[in-house]
């Protein structure tokens, strides 16, 4: 819109309405953001139309989308068209400056992106892993590391006990009988079961 402005031969008194509230509102920002460079782009090719025409009272303002305001309703109606025509883009030389070459990419985009992608990765690799099986009852959601946050601010020797729990490791009859380190696997307060970690939290009174 401002670039048709700088192209008329007067302009005193005009606006530019968008149904975007965001945009609007971002227009009078100052300070950096993702996408500061397009509202710079802004405000610099408003100053060129200013330039031109000295005296030109210029607003942009809102206005809200599909209440059937002709000229909104055909700003739509072109968009989409351009956007679904298998012609090509608009004549380069017919676009304000910075569209006429490819925009920069986001670098919090690429950020994300690329963590998402070694996170996919990471994650194929590990189910392929014949330790996977094993630590799944450690923590089921690996590779995501909930279980870590969890016991990353317990003593060592509780996440260490918390950790052999939930592996059935732990120093109970069932797992010491298992490796020969105790006579009988059965409990030696009730004598009535298996000294399991679910007897053992659950079940043993």
């Amino acid at each position: 819109g401002v670039e048709l402005l700088r192209r008329e031969t007067q302009v005193t008194r005009t606006s530019i309405a968008a149904d975007n509230k965001a945009t609007v509102q971002a227009a009078s920002l100052h300070k950096s953001t993702p996408g500061h460079y397009l509202l710079d782009a802004l405000h610099a090719e408003v100053d060129r139309a200013r330039k031109k025409h000295r005296h030109m009272d210029l607003t942009l303002r809102w206005i809200p989308g599909h209440e059937g305001v002709h000229g909104n309703e055909v700003a739509d109606r072109e968009a989409k068209r351009a956007a679904e025509s298998k012609k090509k883009s608009s004549d380069p030389s017919l676009l304000p400056r910075i569209l006429r070459r490819k925009l920069p990419s986001s670098s919090s985009k690429l950020k994300q992106t690329h963590t998402a992608l070694l996170k996919t990765k990471a994650k194929a690799l590990w189910q392929g892993s014949p330790r996977a099986r094993r630590l799944h009852s450690v923590d089921p959601s690996l590779p995501n590391p909930a279980y870590g946050r969890m016991v990353q601010d317990l003593p060592r020797r509780r996440s260490s006990l918390l950790t052999q729990l939930r592996t059935g490791h732990a120093p109970l009859n069932e797992h010491l009988h298992r490796i020969g380190a105790a006579p009988s696997p059965r409990c030696p307060k009730c004598n009535a079961a298996r000294e399991s970690v679910v007897h053992f939290l659950l079940v043993c009174p």
